[in-house]
């Protein structure tokens, strides 16, 4: 049986496949760690404007909903609604039962 000769550039592929490997799996666990605190950073602002749409409809029903400032409505997420032909965008609180 004949010895097979490694060529330099055989070991040079070989070791940068090598340290490429550990880089993608240390970016791929750093991936992996991101989309999770984005998951947890979706899941407190859905709870956090949840807390703001009830609470605006409670300021609503006080202050009645023209004496809403404007500002307000920026984080809004339920309630708002959008005339197609003139753009104007309003809240419409839900009926009081």
């Amino acid at each position: 049986m004949k010895k097979v000769i490694e060529f330099p550039q055989y070991r040079s592929l070989l070791n940068q496949l090598q340290k490429s490997t550990e880089e993608l799996m240390e970016l791929h666990e750093a991936l992996g760690k991101g989309y999770s605190l984005l998951q947890t950073l979706e899941d407190q602002v859905e709870e956090k404007e949840a807390e703001y749409n009830t609470t605006l409809c409670r300021y609503v029903q006080v202050v009645g909903v023209n004496n809403i400032p404007v500002k307000l409505l920026d984080f809004a997420s339920e309630h708002l609604v959008v005339d197609v032909e003139s753009g104007e965008i309003r809240y419409e609180p839900p009926e009081e039962t």
